[in-house]
C-alpha cells in the first residue's frame, strides 16, 4: 500500500508551504519515502472549492425556480425554490417542460405555461429556457416564475380600467400627496 500525508509548514523566509509525503513499503520490506511541494495545488483546490460554494449559493438563494432538465425530461438539478414551487415530485413538471421546449424550439425563449401543482391545482408559470452544458451533456436550464399573483393584479387592473371607462359620471384623479394637486386623470 501507498500512504500520503499532507503537511503545512513554514518556509525559512516565513511564508506557508504545503508538502506531500508519500510512503510505501517495498517488497524488500524497506520503507520508501518521497516528498514534493504542493502549495500551488492546495491554493488552486481551495479557490475552486470556494468558487463552487459561491456558485451553489447563487443557485440555492435564487427566488426563481431553477431546473436543469435533459431533453428526455429528467430533472438533474432543482434549487430549493423549484422544490417549493413544484412540490416533492419534479418528474412530471420537468418532463412536461422539457417536452414543451423541445417541441416549440423555445430554448432561449420566454413563454407561459400552466402546470399542475403537487396538490392538483393549476400552477401558471413563466418559463425562461436556455441550453446549457451540464456535466458534459446538453441540457435545458429552465427558470420558472409563479405568475398567478401578477395575473390576478392584471385582471383587477383591467376590471378597474373598464369600470372607469364605462363610468357616465365625471371622474377626476388627483394625487393628494402633491401640493400642486395636478390632475392625473
Amino acid at each position: 500500500p501507498i500512504y500520503d500525508l499532507d503537511i503545512r509548514g513554514r518556509h525559512r523566509d516565513g511564508h506557508v508551504i504545503w508538502l506531500r509525503f508519500r510512503a510505501a513499503v517495498g517488497s524488500d520490506r524497506a520503507i520508501y519515502l518521497a516528498s514534493r511541494e504542493i502549495t500551488e495545488e492546495v491554493r488552486v483546490s481551495r479557490d475552486l472549492a470556494r468558487k463552487e460554494r459561491s456558485f451553489r449559493q447563487l443557485l440555492d438563494d435564487n427566488r426563481d425556480a431553477l431546473l436543469v432538465v435533459s431533453p428526455e425530461g429528467e430533472a438533474t438539478y432543482a434549487n430549493p425554490a423549484a422544490r417549493e414551487l413544484l412540490g416533492a415530485s419534479l418528474a412530471a413538471p420537468a418532463a412536461t417542460l422539457a417536452s414543451m421546449v423541445e417541441r416549440r424550439g423555445t430554448s432561449g425563449g420566454l413563454f407561459e405555461w400552466t402546470l399542475q401543482s403537487a396538490d392538483g391545482t393549476p400552477l401558471e408559470v413563466e418559463v425562461l429556457s436556455a441550453k446549457t452544458d451540464w456535466d458534459g451533456r446538453t441540457m435545458h436550464l429552465l427558470s420558472l416564475r409563479d405568475v398567478r399573483l401578477r395575473k390576478a393584479w392584471e385582471k383587477e387592473l383591467r376590471l378597474l380600467n373598464r369600470a372607469l371607462q364605462a363610468s357616465h359620471n365625471a371622474v377626476m384623479i388627483i394625487d393628494a400627496r402633491d401640493p400642486a394637486g395636478p390632475l392625473t386623470y
